[in-house]
């Protein structure tokens, strides 16, 4: 939830979707470098716009997730989806068997 309140160091109490900048902050207030922050924060917005605007906006999709992932999972996890697994059906070469109280 980007609107949470989150605490940082020292009390201070901002909104959570300015953590990664008050990371970043920090970083160079310790004498770091904030070039991998800055790195992750465009990566981010990157992922965030392909992931959510873009298909809304376009209508199109450029990050799918395999279809590997999808058969590996239970179809009931697959809720947020919108689309089910396509479940094979197992084949096994030998016969029907025997009941034991036959």
């Amino acid at each position: 939830n980007p609107n949470a309140i989150v605490s940082f160091y020292f009390g201070i109490q901002f909104q959570a979707v300015y953590l990664p900048w008050a990371l970043c902050v920090m970083t160079v207030l310790l004498g770091g470098s904030p070039i991998a922050h800055l790195v992750g924060i465009a990566v981010g917005h990157i992922y965030y716009f392909l992931e959510d605007i873009a298909p809304l906006a376009y209508g199109w999709r450029v990050l799918k997730t395999p279809e590997f992932i999808y058969n590996m999972m239970d179809p009931s996890l697959n809720v947020n989806t919108g689309r089910v697994p396509r479940v094979q059906q197992v084949v096994r070469p030998w016969g029907q068997g025997r009941r034991l109280a036959d």
